[in-house]
């Protein structure tokens, strides 16, 4: 929360998120899924709370769930996020994490996941694009319907 309140009192815009990693990882930096998933939804109410009182021009602290990347998340804990974000929907939650950045990491992640699938198939096994796509297509329809009784 320090960060998200020195951007508030910076004027800065930001989107933070709490890392979520739950194999994989130096133990300091572990958790297990359910404290993952537990520490998230505190600090999404946190975030809420710290902004709720500026003016909506000024709430430009806005929280995103942050799970590392595939070789440090669990499809337990990722469909988790999904389904987390699936109830925070209307607050329009994002999303960061990273793709496998190198050629080890790309053969990382396919060890891992029996050889075939690369990360991006495993974030689409777990609906994380199709909840993306969802939110963008429900985000462009309003935006369509916004326009057609605008004109």
């Amino acid at each position: 929360m320090v960060l998200a309140k020195e951007f508030l009192e910076m004027g800065l815009r930001g989107q933070i998120g709490k890392v979520c990693m739950d194999q994989n990882s130096p133990c300091y930096y572990s958790e297990s899924t359910d404290q993952a998933l537990d520490e998230t939804r505190r600090f999404l109410k946190l975030m809420r709370e710290l902004v709720e009182g500026f003016e909506v021009e000024r709430r430009i602290v806005e929280p995103v769930l942050t799970p590392r990347f595939v070789p440090t998340c669990s499809k337990e804990l990722l469909e988790g996020l999904v389904r987390l974000s699936r109830e925070k929907r209307n607050e329009g939650i994002r999303w960061q994490s990273h793709a496998a950045e190198s050629k080890g990491e790309v053969e990382l992640c396919k060890e891992m996941l029996g050889g075939q699938k690369s990360d991006i198939d495993y974030f689409n096994e777990v609906s994380f694009f199709h909840l993306f796509f969802s939110l963008f297509r429900d985000l462009f329809a309003d935006s369509i319907t916004s326009a057609l009784f605008v004109s």
